[in-house]
């Protein structure tokens, strides 16, 4: 998890932080690190749900943000012993947050849109929880 974490939280601290890059940018570079994630070149494509690297986008764009995610991940683990809830909430709580505290077009973007890959990658899960089929874990 830390690994693909940091998968997301390296490109975008150094587009934010080292190299100074317009939100635009951010925005992009967040988001393509998601994707990437998800959709690997290397595995055919097929990657992992995206929610620990978008998770590291956020530290790395919006620390606040971030790690208010990341307690919420926490959080709902442990009061519902699944990862797929966590994940959710974890997401949801993030773009909720940014829309409602930050205001700036690209930051608000860059929230939704990881929220969007999330919630897509978990549309199985989705549908178990729904009927109640949903394993711990």
């Amino acid at each position: 998890m830390l690994l693909d974490m940091l998968k997301g939280f390296i490109p975008v601290v150094l587009a934010r932080w080292t190299f100074e890059l317009s939100w635009p940018w951010i925005t992009l570079i967040g988001i393509a690190a998601a994707l990437g994630h998800v959709f690997p070149i290397w595995h055919g494509f097929r990657g992992g749900k995206g929610a620990a690297t978008a998770g590291g986008v956020l530290l790395g764009a919006l620390p606040s943000v971030g790690v208010a995610s990341l307690l919420t991940f926490v959080l709902i683990k442990k009061l519902s012993r699944r990862a797929s809830v966590a994940s959710l909430s974890a997401a949801t709580v993030a773009a909720a947050l940014t829309i409602a505290f930050d205001g700036r077009q690209s930051p608000i973007q860059l929230a939704v849109g990881l929220w969007i890959i999330v919630v897509l990658r978990h549309a199985g899960n989705i549908v178990r929880l729904l009927r109640g089929e949903e394993p711990p874990g």
